[in-house]
């Protein structure tokens, strides 16, 4: 359970381009790059951009430790 914390999923219900926007926010630290691999291999994914928020340092495009996609 996520108690401080919340997870959003937006799903567009256009078939082409099927599109879908997950929002993570945490009172806790926690591992952009773990949550990036659990999206690809929970969905059949075709492209994924994600960025990281950070509310002390802004926003920051973060990529995958290995490009694959």
């Amino acid at each position: 359970m996520i108690e401080t914390s919340h997870i959003s999923i937006h799903v567009w219900d256009e078939p082409v381009p099927a599109m879908m926007q997950l929002d993570v926010y945490s009172c806790a630290e926690f591992d952009p790059y773990k949550i990036a691999e659990k999206i690809k291999s929970d969905f059949n994914v075709t492209k994924l951009d994600y960025k990281f928020l950070n509310r002390e340092t802004g926003l920051k495009p973060i990529r995958l430790k290995k490009e694959k996609m």
